[in-house]
C-alpha cells in the first residue's frame, strides 16, 4: 500500500470493469493500447487472486463483508495517474453493493475513502481542450 500511495502521488484513475467490459479491454490491449494493457493485467491478477483464494480466506467484497462467489462481481481498478505506474489496486464489488457502473464507482470511492479519508472524485469533461 505504501508503494501504491507513493506511486500515485495523490492522483488516481478509477476504472470500473463490468463483466461485459472485459472483451473490449482485451481487444484494446491486443491492439497495443498501453492503458488497456495495464488494466487487463490488473484485472487478470485480481481475478486470479480471488479465484485461487483458499476457502478459509475467501475474497470479500471491497464494500461489505460478503464473500465473493463465482464471477458475480465487478472490479474497480485504481491506477496511479502517471505514464509508468508500478502498482495498481483492484477492489471487487459484490452484486448486492452494486451492479451498474455508477453504483460500483460509488462503492469503490467509499472504500478508497476508508484508506485515504481525503479522497474525492474529480470528473474531467470530454469537451475540455488540450494545452
Amino acid at each position: 500500500m505504501r508503494r501504491f500511495h507513493v506511486d500515485a502521488a495523490g492522483v488516481l484513475e478509477l476504472h470500473v470493469c463490468l463483466k461485459k467490459d472485459v472483451p473490449g479491454i482485451l481487444a484494446a490491449a491486443f491492439l497495443g493500447d498501453h492503458r488497456a494493457m495495464q488494466l487487463a493485467r490488473s484485472v487478470n491478477e485480481a481475478l486470479r487472486r480471488i479465484q485461487n483464494a483458499p476457502p478459509d480466506q475467501a475474497a470479500l467484497c471491497g464494500s461489505c463483508p460478503r464473500t465473493l462467489k463465482g464471477n458475480r462481481f465487478a472490479l474497480a481498478v485504481a491506477i496511479p495517474a502517471r505514464d509508468d505506474p508500478r502498482s495498481m489496486l483492484a477492489l471487487a464489488i459484490c452484486p448486492k453493493c452494486g451492479t451498474s457502473r455508477h453504483q460500483v464507482r460509488r462503492k469503490a470511492t467509499q472504500s478508497l475513502a476508508r484508506i485515504w479519508p481525503d479522497v474525492r472524485e474529480i470528473t474531467v469533461s470530454g469537451t475540455a481542450g488540450h494545452a
